[in-house]
Parts: structure tokens; sequence; C-alpha cells
């Protein structure tokens, strides 16, 4: 396990994103309005996958 302050940061902000995602998720189970389908989820799925990507880059 690697301690690094690069790599921590780059798990914050992994979990960060990750956790934006659901809450946005949320939001549009909560309130199915017209505003709610502009921050989709799915917009947001590269962002994760880069924030995984880099987070593995580090960590190796």
């Amino acid at each position: 396990m690697n301690k690094n302050p690069v790599y921590l940061m780059s798990m914050i902000i992994a979990i960060a994103v990750i956790g934006f995602t659901i809450f946005i998720r949320y939001i549009q189970l909560v309130t199915p309005t017209p505003y709610s389908l502009l921050p989709t989820p799915y917009s947001l799925l590269p962002n994760v996958k880069f924030s995984a990507e880099l987070t593995i880059e580090v960590s190796s």
C-alpha cells in the first residue's frame, strides 16, 4: 500500500467524483424534473474512468 501524497490525493479525487455521481443520481430519482436531467451520471462516467485510471497508474 503506497502512502505518498499524490496517491492519496488521486484516491480522494476518485472517491469524490464517484460520490458526486451517486449524489446526482439520487437527486434525479427524488426530483424527476427536466432540470435534474442536465448533469446526467452518464456524462460524468468518463471522469470516473479517468480518475480510476489515474489512481491505478499512480499506485503502480
